[in-house]
């Protein structure tokens, strides 16, 4: 017997009261990133959605602290 697939997802509010730090560490996204995330599944995803500014402005803020954190600079 075949078993049903199974699929981890995760979402991330993005608001403009929270700070980028708190998308960003062990139980965060670079979890995702780094492929640690559900790493007994084969298909996992996480969902980000916005409720204050736009795509691009995130984008920018979640990269530029990742970078800091995998720098050290945080």
């Amino acid at each position: 017997m075949i078993g049903r697939p199974e699929y981890i997802f995760e979402a991330k509010r993005l608001k403009i009261s929270a700070h980028t730090a708190a998308y960003i560490g062990k139980n965060g996204m670079e979890r995702f990133i780094d492929g640690r995330y559900a790493e007994r599944y084969d298909e996992a995803g996480m969902i980000g959605y916005i409720q204050s500014d736009s795509l691009s402005v995130w984008k920018k803020k979640i990269k530029k602290q990742y970078i800091k954190k995998k720098t050290g600079l945080i």
